[in-house]
Formats: C-alpha cells, structure tokens, sequence
C-alpha cells in the first residue's frame, strides 16, 4: 500500500511565515534600530522573502516530508500548479548563472596586460604586433575600454598564446582584478 503524504497544516505555514516576516522587518528597518542579533546575508534574507511568500499563499501547499528542506534552502524549491516541489533544473540553472557572471567579468586594458599578458611573457610590443596582424583581436581590443572574460576572441587569443594559462587560473586573474 502506497504511503499517503501528508501536507503542512495551515496553522505551522502561518507559523513560519509570521517568524520570519518579523525577522525581514527588523533587517530592512535596522538602519533606524539596531539588530539584537548577527546580520543575516542578503541571501539569507532573499530566502526568507521565498518562504513567506511560498508558504503565505494559502493555496500553497508543501509535503511534510520536504517541509524542513524547503526551510534550510528555499532558492531550491519552485511552485508547480499549487505545490512547493523541488526544482530539478536548480543546479542547471546555478550553472548557467554562474557562467554569465563569469562572462561578464572585466578589467581595464592596462590590467590585462599588467596581470595576464605580462606576467605570461607577452611583451607590449609582441602584443602590438598581434593586434596588427589580426584584425578580429584588433577590434576586440582598441574598441574597448575593458576587457570582458567572456570575449571569445580575446579568450581564443589568450589560450592560443599561454598555453599553460587554464580557464579557471584566468577566470581567478578576473576575479582578482574585476573592475567594479
């Protein structure tokens, strides 16, 4: 006999949802008092905002046997026709996130030269004389005041003359050096 599932009551989702609702009112009204306890991250924060307004919908419901998951890491969780169920693109979604963050890293000029091309035995004038023979690199390079990670004809240039260099060395060189 299959086992049933059993739904969170009403009164324990109204429960949480007036905990924590209390608890994003005292972090977005800190500046004008104090907080009694350690500030929470943002992330934290937005996780709470995803519970109350998850469980706050009373037409909601959630299985009792996700219910505590569910609290400890909501961004994991969507709402499919009515039910918080757990999201099974999450990680592909992290992912993809992740690679546009790292996409959209950059450094001035000068910092690219300074800590990736210079350190690697690229010398300006070697560099000038890429830049001359390659139109592509060219444009990449002079029509930009930065340079982006994620510039496949900067990145094709890159590994092509360091070889030794790996994705994630660089990647952590922009990181490192990212202009805000």
């Amino acid at each position: 006999m299959a086992k049933k599932s059993q739904i969170v009551d009403d009164e324990t989702k109204q429960s949480k949802v007036s905990e924590l609702s209390n608890l994003i009112y005292q972090y977005e009204n800190r500046e004008s008092k104090p907080l009694t306890w350690d500030e929470p991250s943002a992330e934290t924060v937005e996780g709470w905002k995803r519970i109350v307004t998850f469980l706050g919908d009373s037409a909601n419901n959630i299985d009792a046997s996700i219910y505590e998951a569910f609290l400890a890491e909501p961004q994991k969780y969507i709402v499919v026709d009515n039910k918080i169920v757990l999201n099974e693109n999450y990680d592909a979604e992290q992912a993809a996130k992740e690679q546009e963050r790292i996409a959209k890293l950059h450094m001035t000029k000068y910092d690219f030269f300074k800590y990736v091309l210079e350190p690697n035995g690229i010398t300006f004038a070697a560099l000038q004389e890429v830049l001359a023979t390659n139109d592509a690199l060219n444009a990449a390079f002079t029509l930009c005041n930065h340079v982006y990670r994620g510039d496949e004809t900067l990145n094709a240039f890159i590994f092509a003359q360091i070889p030794s260099l790996t994705a994630e060395a660089l990647t952590a060189i922009f990181e490192e050096h990212h202009a805000e």
